[in-house]
């Protein structure tokens, strides 16, 4: 069917760099977008990053400065998902539907158990649901903001 979902096999594409100063054979667990990779190449290569670019590069990853240079990753997919992962947790979407599913990436990594019907986590699927709104209304993503209800 192609990368239509929202799942990490799909959505976390492998972004392989080699050359002085990276460490052979380390993988970084972060979110990573596909538009940080520009300036992580100005970052390595020594050259200014335009001040128009607002990607962050990766370079502190993978210099072990840091664990994520993102607070929060977001994905849609046309008219049919948004997702959100924040601090190890994600959420998606489902716009004609209107349903959720909500995962915890630690305990779960491979998501197949959807918590977003558990009363346990009633209280972190709104924390989610709020940032999810928020960034998208943010983005101003008509078609998210005429599927979501909160």
């Amino acid at each position: 069917m192609g990368k239509q979902n929202m799942y990490d096999h799909t959505i976390r594409v492998p972004f392989i760099i080699v050359g002085p100063g990276i460490t052979k054979g380390q993988r970084v667990p972060a979110f990573g977008f596909l538009r940080d990779m520009f300036p992580t190449v100005c970052d390595l290569a020594g050259l200014p990053i335009p001040k128009t670019v607002e990607a962050k590069s990766l370079v502190p990853l993978l210099r072990g400065q840091r664990q994520n240079v993102h607070s929060a990753g977001y994905g849609y997919f046309q008219d049919v998902q948004r997702m959100i992962w924040k601090e190890n947790w994600k959420l998606v979407f489902y716009l004609k539907t209107g349903r959720h599913q909500l995962f915890n990436l630690t305990d779960d990594p491979h998501e197949l158990n959807d918590l977003s019907r558990s009363p346990v986590r009633r209280a972190r699927l709104r924390r989610m649901r709020r940032s999810l709104n928020q960034w998208f209304h943010d983005q101003g993503d008509e078609l998210f903001l005429r599927g979501f209800k909160d």
